[in-house]
């Protein structure tokens, strides 16, 4: 979808690997305006960094991430903060409510009285 006119029908261009839109003809790339805007990093890199972050049990270190994912320290220092600063925004978008389960644990407690379901 285009950013500027909201128009869904673009073309790809080859030479330069990007997309035009068809009404207003603005070129866009596919990770434009994301996390991966302007980098020179793989996307591969970049998918392979969202999973050993979010599948290790407390946080990666920039140090480990960096062997693992085969880059220079401070690109992988750069790639977990922007994630980290990308998933902080996203926590201020969504407030939980009700009954919340995680990992098949109820956190608040028993309540006093009968129960209704």
């Amino acid at each position: 979808m285009c950013p500027r006119c909201s128009c869904e029908h673009s073309y790809q261009l080859t030479t330069r690997d990007v997309y035009e839109c068809s009404q207003c003809h603005k070129q866009t790339s596919v990770t434009a305006d994301t996390v991966f805007h302007g980098s020179r990093i793989p996307l591969a890199k970049w998918f392979w960094a969202i999973y050993f972050l979010g599948s290790d049990k407390g946080s990666i270190s920039a140090l480990r991430l960096s062997k693992l994912i085969e880059v220079n320290w401070r690109t992988a220092r750069l790639i977990l903060s922007k994630l980290r600063t990308a998933m902080g925004h996203r926590d201020s978008l969504y407030r939980l409510s009700g009954l919340i389960e995680i990992d098949d644990a109820f956190v608040g407690g028993k309540r006093k009285g009968k129960r209704l379901c």
